[in-house]
């Protein structure tokens, strides 16, 4: 019979008709996938936004170690740090496993503020004076051990209040900095639907939405220019003007001593274990999948 006959390829096409497009996506395809990078994989499948930011990338336990360097205070108004990422279009959660170690091998934690390392999603086009990004990262914070959600948008002009404008930090970032009680091992995921972000941490074996706690501390320029959704009863900004093609990815904060970016004090670095985008629909799926 003629179907005794069939070729290799006409079968997998006929088997691939029977699947999903997400699964027979060639793996070169831009964002209608989902997709999980080992500590292997990360540089080889994703862009470098900026090769000056980090040392040259090493595999430390089993992890991919990024160590940020170069000038600037790493991910804050016009200031940026390392970015490992892809381009991803529409709906989507993205999750990654991140720990912060010492340089000098000691045990405990950095003791630089803002050394610290997670996700990021990014317009594309940001600009000086014009990034429009949203970071979620864990870390040795302004004196604590946390979590942070920072948004940063651009703004036209020097507005009223923005003190750090004539200091070149001309895009607005507005941060919370949450503490955290797991100082090991962290995983965590952002999750976009629509304009809106969400962000989430895993903890008892459990997925729980970034929510306000007691205890969380908040900073920078843009704080008197509030950002929609994102304030002390929740973190669900939903006016960033983010496109529907967005960066996505693995960033990391080099840490300063104290608050005073002009002083420089790089003593830990980050351990990414993986790297895991999926498709959703809903934020509902933020905390099943």
């Amino acid at each position: 019979m003629k179907t005794k006959n069939l070729s290799k390829t006409a079968l997998m096409l006929l088997g691939c008709l029977s699947m999903s497009v997400t699964a027979c996506a060639s793996t070169e395809s831009k964002s209608s996938r989902s997709i999980e990078l080992g500590h292997d994989e990360i540089v080889k499948k994703m862009s470098v936004l900026d090769t000056t930011k980090h040392e040259p990338f090493k595999i430390e336990n089993k992890a991919l170690k990024v160590v940020a360097t170069g000038e600037g205070i790493g991910w804050y108004s016009d200031s940026k740090g390392p970015l490992l990422f892809e381009e991803v279009e529409g709906n989507f959660l993205i999750e990654t496993e991140v720990e912060i170690k010492r340089k000098d091998g000691k045990p405990g934690l950095p003791e630089a503020n803002f050394t610290s390392a997670g996700l990021l999603v990014r317009d594309p086009s940001s600009t000086y004076e014009k990034e429009s990004w949203i970071m979620y990262n864990i870390g040795f914070q302004n004196s604590f051990f946390g979590r942070e959600i920072k948004a940063t948008r651009h703004t036209n002009g020097s507005p009223t209040g923005n003190p750090s404008y004539n200091d070149g930090l001309r895009s607005l970032s507005t941060l919370y900095l949450l503490p955290a009680k797991q100082v090991t091992v962290t995983k965590l995921r952002i999750a976009r639907v629509g304009n809106e972000i969400r962000c989430y941490y895993k903890a008892n074996g459990k997925w729980h939405e970034e929510k306000p706690i007691k205890g969380l501390e908040k900073f920078g320029n843009g704080l008197k220019f509030p950002v929609s959704q994102f304030n002390d009863k929740q973190f669900r900004p939903n006016k960033l003007d983010l496109p529907f093609t967005v960066q996505v990815g693995l960033i990391a904060n080099p840490g300063m001593k104290g608050t005073d970016p002009t002083i420089i004090f790089r003593d830990g670095y980050a351990l990414f274990s993986y790297y895991k985008r999926s498709e959703i629909n809903s934020f509902k799926e933020a905390t099943k999948l």
